[in-house]
C-alpha cells in the first residue's frame, strides 16, 4: 500500500490588546491517505505554532493569492458554461 501524507493550514488565531498585535498561533492538519483508493487512514490536528506578525502577513498573502486564482478559474468555467448554454 502506498501512503500519501498531506499537511494543510487549518486555523490562524490572532490576538490583539489595547496596544495592537498581541500574538498569534497557527494549527495545521496532517492527513494520511491510501494513494490508490483515496481512503483516509489518519487525520489529526497539530499543536499550535507561534506566529510573528511578518509570518502572518506572508501566510495571508499566499492564501489570498490561492483563493483569488481559484475564483478566477471558477469564473472562467462559469463563463464557458453560460456561453455553451446560451448557444442555439
Amino acid at each position: 500500500m502506498s501512503i500519501k501524507q498531506q499537511t494543510h493550514l487549518y486555523e490562524i488565531l490572532i490576538r490583539f490588546d489595547e496596544n495592537g498585535f498581541a500574538g498569534a498561533h497557527q494549527i495545521s492538519v496532517e492527513k494520511y491517505t491510501d494513494s490508490k483508493s483515496g481512503a483516509v487512514l489518519s487525520e489529526k490536528q497539530g499543536n499550535p505554532q507561534a506566529l510573528t506578525a511578518a509570518k502572518i502577513k506572508g501566510l495571508l498573502s499566499k492564501k489570498t493569492e490561492e483563493l483569488l486564482l481559484k475564483i478566477a478559474a471558477l469564473e472562467k468555467k462559469l463563463e464557458k458554461t453560460e456561453l455553451t448554454s446560451a448557444a442555439p
